[in-house]
């Protein structure tokens, strides 16, 4: 059975698809599962062993093209599906582009969001429920309910190697407990205030005791966001702020005390 997943959104979005390749992977146990994510997201997918394949749309690349190479390199990756001759297609983005690919693909069986447009009525064979106010992890899970699927579990999971473990732990040195801090986000203003994440982090390092560790991607409006709390602080947390990739950042979280 070959079953493709579309997800072309940010990289928690991607990560929260977890729950659903590990149950789809446990019912369909002798299935090869691929997945369709925005380019850089890829971290959070790779090395996840119930994926076959992850395919990559380049967004930043086609949108500088000619009109007649946008055009040209839309349409091959568009068809590239079809020839995959995938069984179930799940598309767990709203908006056009899951929708011609699922239709495109011709699959047997393809579960999605209702779209308005009326050239994409046919895209899927079942529909699944509007998130609403539900968590994105339970609305990520609603193909196997669509399906019948037993859910066996909700838990989020990526995936890192020796080397990236042994990276964070060659700067965390002689520390054997730390609060792992990563106080910023793609979208700035979800953030807490500058004065009050440099009060948490001296709460963590001065009535606690126990060291701080913050991190950051290596953008600039993150970095300078990042020098800003820092220049708050009275304690003296690890920076490591646009030092790790997104793997490692998970490996040093997942030895965090909090």
């Amino acid at each position: 059975m070959k079953i493709l997943v579309l997800k072309f959104r940010n990289i928690g979005d991607v990560l929260l698809v977890s729950p659903l390749l590990s149950n789809l992977k446990l019912y369909y146990t002798n299935s090869k599962i691929d997945i369709a994510i925005n380019k850089g997201t890829e971290a959070m997918v790779e090395d996840n062993p119930n994926i076959n394949k992850v395919i990559v749309y380049d967004r930043e690349r086609i949108k500088h093209l000619t009109v007649f190479n946008k055009i040209w390199n839309e349409f091959n990756f568009l068809w590239d599906f079809r020839k995959e001759k995938y069984d179930l297609v799940i598309n767990l983005t709203e908006g056009d582009r899951g929708a011609q690919i699922a239709l495109l693909s011709k699959a047997p069986v393809r579960i999605g969001y209702h779209n308005q447009n009326k050239i994409f009525k046919n895209a899927f064979t079942h529909h699944m429920p509007k998130q609403g106010k539900r968590h994105t992890i339970e609305t990520n899970l609603d193909p196997l309910r669509v399906l019948n699927i037993p859910i066996k579990h909700k838990k989020v999971k990526i995936y890192w190697d020796k080397v990236d473990k042994e990276i964070f732990e060659s700067k965390l040195s002689n520390i054997d407990q730390f609060i792992h801090i990563h106080p910023v986000s793609r979208w700035l203003f979800k953030c807490l205030s500058d004065q009050l994440m440099a009060q948490i982090i001296d709460y963590c390092e001065l009535k606690l005791k126990i060291k701080v560790v913050i991190t950051a991607a290596p953008i600039d409006k993150e970095i300078n966001k990042v020098n800003s709390i820092l220049g708050f602080c009275k304690s003296n947390p690890i920076d490591l702020s646009g030092k790790l990739s997104l793997k490692q950042t998970a490996a040093l979280n997942k030895k965090s005390k909090a």
